[in-house]
C-alpha cells in the first residue's frame, strides 16, 4: 500500500541525500481522496499536484500546482519565435 510505497521511498531518498524529505509529488498527478491526508500522516508538508496553474494564496499545501516544464519550454520557444 502507500504507507509501505513510501517507507521505502523516505528510506532511498534520505540514504542519498541525507535528510528526511518534505515534499511530495503525486505520481502521474493521480490523487486518490485520502490522498492528502496520507501525505500528511506521513509528515509531509506540501506535495505538488500536475494541475497547471498559479498558486493561490488559499491553496491547499498538500495539493498544490504547478506548471509542467514541457508547457513553460514550449510557450517560450513560442513567445520567442514570435519576437525574434
Amino acid at each position: 500500500g502507500f504507507h509501505d510505497d513510501f517507507e521505502k521511498s523516505r528510506k532511498l531518498y534520505q540514504d542519498t541525500v541525507g535528510e528526511k524529505p518534505l515534499l511530495f509529488s503525486y505520481p502521474y498527478g493521480i490523487i486518490p481522496e485520502w490522498g492528502s491526508m496520507a501525505v500528511k500522516k506521513e509528515g509531509l508538508t506540501h506535495a505538488v499536484t500536475v494541475e497547471e496553474r498559479a498558486v493561490s494564496a488559499g491553496d491547499n499545501p498538500l495539493l498544490m500546482p504547478r506548471y509542467d516544464m514541457a508547457s513553460i519550454r514550449d510557450f517560450l520557444a513560442k513567445k520567442m519565435s514570435v519576437t525574434g
